[in-house]
């Protein structure tokens, strides 16, 4: 890059960046549609930072996302990120463009794992998982109303030392050690040649993420405590609007 940012923020989008219309607040822009109704907000104050985020920042998402689902996210009048980091790591987007070399390095780290990948996949099938499938070659997802209880089962059968097994709501979650969101940001911080790297998330997917940044915003304690344990050093708890405290705090430090 010709300028060189002093900071990366390295932030994750649902829940962090952005938030549900479940969640909506007087103000809220919508920058994500499906099905021709609102999916995810953006309060009004962290628009109007992100809008006019100092030169000195370099805003990248870091999404567990599908190439598609990142995809109907729009930027309301901000040009769209520079470097955009989907499906848990394994994807790159360089001024909106797939970029190749950092896919084949994922798929590469991603090989060892395809046997156990197709092993969850059996398994979730025998335990009644629905919507089973494989997300942009990179890790594998299913939905069910039991997801605590089946992640119990697939720990116990599968390879620890190659997948871990995550969930949220009714989402069940196979993926690679090797590639995650802490790959992700190390691999982005060493190409944007940034002088620190900060990171957000809600998440225990963003913890691999959060653990390796110089600073790390989380939304509540519990969270924060989980990320020190993993050797994150100067964890902030973000109270209240998350998106736009994380701004806030970002903007802030450039002057430290």
């Amino acid at each position: 890059m010709s300028d060189t940012p002093k900071i990366l923020l390295a932030c994750d989008l649902d829940a962090t960046f952005l938030h549900s219309r479940h969640h909506y607040a007087p103000g809220d822009l919508c920058v994500e549609y499906l099905n021709a109704k609102p999916l995810s907000l953006l309060s009004k104050e962290a628009h109007e930072l992100y809008q006019h985020l100092p030169k000195e920042i370099l805003f990248a998402p870091v999404t567990t996302r599908a190439r598609m689902q990142y995809q109907r996210i729009f930027y309301l009048s901000t040009p769209t990120p520079k470097f955009a980091v989907y499906a848990h790591g394994a994807h790159l987007f360089r001024d909106g463009v797939e970029d190749e070399e950092w896919g084949a390095l994922a798929q590469r780290l991603l090989a060892p794992a395809a046997e156990e990948f197709a092993q969850a996949e059996r398994i979730m099938e025998s335990l009644g998982a629905e919507r089973i499938r494989r997300v942009d070659n990179t890790y594998v997802q299913c939905w069910t109303r039991r997801a605590e209880w089946m992640e119990q089962r697939l720990r116990e059968l599968m390879h620890p030392a190659l997948t871990e097994t995550l969930w949220g709501g009714q989402k069940l979650f196979v993926m690679s050690r090797a590639v995650n969101k802490g790959m992700a940001v190390r691999r982005l911080k060493g190409i944007t040649g940034a002088q620190r790297m900060f990171a957000a998330g809600d998440s225990p997917f963003d913890v691999p993420m959060l653990a390796v940044a110089e600073r790390a915003y989380v939304p509540y304690e519990k969270m924060a405590q989980r990320v020190r344990d993993a050797g994150g050093k100067d964890v902030r708890v973000i109270e209240g609007d998350f998106s736009a405290g994380i701004l806030k705090d970002v903007i802030a430090s450039l002057d430290e």
